[in-house]
């Protein structure tokens, strides 16, 4: 079973990698004692006076064995970084899947910078932190135990007292895991204010130099930064500066070496060979005590890392299909009396924010395919609300229905193929006219683009469908920049299409035209029509008035004129603003 919100999923998912790395780090640690043992036996050798040729030996053994050992070397860095390669991948792959199916109340808590470091920065510092685990388990670990059997070996007494500082070394640094975690939580932190600062200054550029705010927003960037600065000299020095103290500490053990391996050589027990080997040996694992020291630091910058990521990293959303085809009984009957399948059903719906007087109180409607509602009413009287509850992540009350089943018992992944949404905002991205619409998908989207009346428009644009529409569609007018999101709203067509406000910048021949289009050629799906331009409503289906504090009607558009004040006031007066446009 897939764990991705385990450390360990990663290491199991590259089992196979993980063995290479294995099999040539054990090589490569391991034979690294090849490198004191051969230099001791040619100081020998020479010492010794012995002929050319059992020097010459040695000397070709030794360079073999360190050739294989460097080759392993080489290798196991290879796949050690293949492996940070991997995981990088499976967990961006993972962070993005759950950000972009996370609810809209969770993603609206968080900010933009801190979501971009989490899923860039945060996810390097913690798989560097596994790389560094992966490699120190052999270049440390490996390398301490073979080091030490062979000091061992040598002189097993002497081994222990030499070695003796080592563990406080390891106890130290165990011991500032907290001083360690609690400033690089810090530093990251400030990388994640310092990153939603800059989208925030470059996604307002305009509007803070047409209000004069440019001056004081670099002053506060500046701070921003030096505060960032700040904590992460904090954070490294930390990290760093603990790796010399380690070495000292481990390197005390040096004098008892000297001493004793001093006696030995001057009694003959040792020769100068096997002193020299020694000595090397115990400066090389106490070298290696202060890198552990420094593993442990790593490991510890990357568990901040992993913590501030790991909510974005569970399960996240499959490829689930479900099946949104729904036959549609074609009719000619009147509105009132359609017989085509029911797409939608609310019944007794009630939806209020927290500690707050009910938007929507005990609303029952529903859509069937082929027909259009138009829904209007006041200023914040819960249009939007009601159309994003569709989009999961909101508690309501009452029952949803939405293609027979019930809304809040569809899976995320299941319930984005039944719906199409379009919000009052055309958030298109910064590239070309056919990757907005298609979003990666690919196929052909000259029907869509017909059908939104982009033909005209697409015909002046000397890179047509390639043409790109700059950061946030900027190089559009507002009507192209509706029509573009329209287009990519049909052209993944669910069996329930919402529109918010489509049409705030699209004259109202255009916006007639778009509706025939899409009544014609969407027979197949319930069409939710949001807007506050009423002129086209009497060609829809049905209306549904918010008339605030949870009271609404639901009816036709010609009944609403003659019973709803509220509605036939507005009407007219659009009407009226509308004639004199014309005139």
């Amino acid at each position: 079973m897939k764990q991705p919100d385990r450390i360990s999923h990663y290491f199991k998912s590259e089992i196979g990698v993980l063995i290479i790395v294995t099999v040539s780090g054990l090589i490569y640690n391991i034979g690294l004692l090849a490198g004191p043992y051969f230099q001791g036996k040619l100081i020998d050798a020479v010492a010794q006076g012995q002929h050319l040729r059992p020097v010459l030996l040695v000397s070709l053994l030794f360079i073999a064995v360190i050739a294989v050992v460097q080759t392993a070397r080489a290798v196991k860095r290879f796949y050690v970084r293949r492996f940070a390669n991997d995981v990088n991948a499976q967990m961006q792959n993972v962070i993005y899947k759950n950000i972009v199916n996370e609810s809209e109340d969770n993603l609206l808590n968080g900010t933009v910078g801190s979501l971009m470091t989490k899923a860039v920065s945060d996810v390097d510092a913690c798989v560097e932190g596994m790389r560094k685990f992966t490699t120190e388990i052999f270049d440390t670990g490996v390398f301490l135990v073979s080091y030490f059997i062979a000091l061992s070996v040598y002189d097993w007494k002497l081994t222990l007292v030499s070695c003796a500082c080592i563990p406080p070394a390891l106890f130290i640094a165990g011991k500032l895991r907290k001083v360690i975690v609690g400033y690089t939580s810090s530093w990251r932190k400030s990388v994640s204010k310092v990153a939603n600062t800059t989208y925030d200054y470059v996604n307002n550029a305009m509007l803070y130099r047409i209000n004069g705010r440019e001056s004081d927003n670099c002053t506060a960037y500046e701070e921003l930064n030096k505060d960032y600065e700040k904590k992460a000299v904090l954070a490294n020095i930390w990290e760093n500066s603990m790796m010399p103290l380690y070495k000292i500490i481990s390197l005390i053990g040096v004098i008892a070496i000297v001493i004793a391996g001093a006696d030995k050589v001057t009694a003959g027990i040792w020769t100068v060979g096997k002193f020299t080997a020694y000595i090397t040996m115990f400066i090389a694992l106490a070298e290696k005590t202060s890198h552990a020291g420094k593993l442990f630091n790593s490991v510890q910058k990357a568990e901040v890392s992993w913590k501030r990521i790991k909510p974005f990293m569970q399960n996240a959303a499959g490829d689930t299909t479900v099946d949104t085809k729904i036959t549609v009984e074609v009719t000619t009957e009147s509105p009132e009396t359609y017989r085509g399948p029911e797409a939608v059903s609310l019944e007794h719906v009630s939806f209020s924010w927290a500690e707050g007087n009910p938007l929507i109180k005990d609303l029952s409607f529903g859509i069937k395919c082929g027909q259009m509602l138009g829904m209007t009413g006041p200023v914040a009287c819960g249009k939007s609300s009601l159309a994003r509850i569709f989009l999961g992540g909101k508690t309501y009350g009452g029952s949803i229905k939405l293609c027979s089943r019930e809304l809040s018992e569809i899976p995320d992944n299941e319930r984005i193929k039944l719906v199409s949404y379009m919000g009052h905002e055309a958030s298109l991205m910064s590239a070309s006219i056919y990757d907005n619409v298609t979003l990666g998908d690919g196929g052909d989207i000259a029907d869509v683009l017909h059908a939104v009346c982009f033909d005209a428009d697409l015909a002046s644009m000397h890179d047509g469908i390639q043409t790109l529409v700059g950061n946030g569609g900027r190089r559009l007018s507002g009507g192209q920049q509706e029509r573009i999101a329209l287009a990519r709203t049909l052209y993944h067509k669910a069996p329930l299409i919402i529109l918010d406000d489509p049409f705030a910048s699209v004259d109202r021949t255009v916006e007639q035209q778009i509706l025939a289009d899409i009544r014609t050629k969407y027979s197949e799906c319930a069409v939710l029509l949001i807007s506050h331009r009423l002129s086209q409503f009497r060609s829809l289906d049905s209306v549904l008035l918010l008339e605030g504090n949870g009271a609404y009607t639901y009816s036709s558009h010609e009944k609403l004129i003659k019973t709803s004040e509220i509605y036939r006031e507005l009407y007219e007066l659009q009407e009226v603003k509308n004639t004199k446009e014309e005139k």
